[in-house]
């Protein structure tokens, strides 16, 4: 049976969606932070609270919004929950957008440089 243009329709929208809705799990400096530290190794809250110096409800609420975005995961020991980052996609995403940034950031370096050393006004 073919997919009808309102099946695929809706499809692109909850595509588009679940997209946005994990960029805005990741948009937020301490949730970076959170990743960048769990990439590490998996731990518990009260180790990030120590780490990344951000308070305990905080770094609780962090998680949450990345544990319903699925980025990351829990895992309980106990009365202990330690988390850790879901799958590889979510790093290979920061990675890229990482490279993405660093690769402007040499572009704008090298032009900056360029004009700072050229000799006539025209040029700057």
């Amino acid at each position: 049976m073919k997919n009808t243009s309102t099946e695929v329709h809706h499809s692109n929208e909850e595509l588009v969606s679940a997209i946005a809705s994990w960029f805005k799990a990741v948009a937020d400096e301490s949730r970076v932070r959170i990743l960048m530290r769990l990439k590490e190794s998996e731990c518990n809250v009260n180790q990030l609270v120590e780490e990344l110096g951000i308070a305990q409800a905080s770094v609780s609420k962090h998680l949450a919004v990345l544990r319903n975005a699925r980025i990351v995961e829990v895992r309980r020991q106990g009365t202990s929950a330690f988390y850790s980052i879901r799958g590889d996609s979510a790093l290979k995403i920061c990675g890229l957008i990482c490279q993405t940034l660093m690769e402007e950031q040499n572009r704008i370096a090298a032009a900056m440089t360029a004009d700072a050393f050229s000799t006539t006004p025209s040029q700057r």
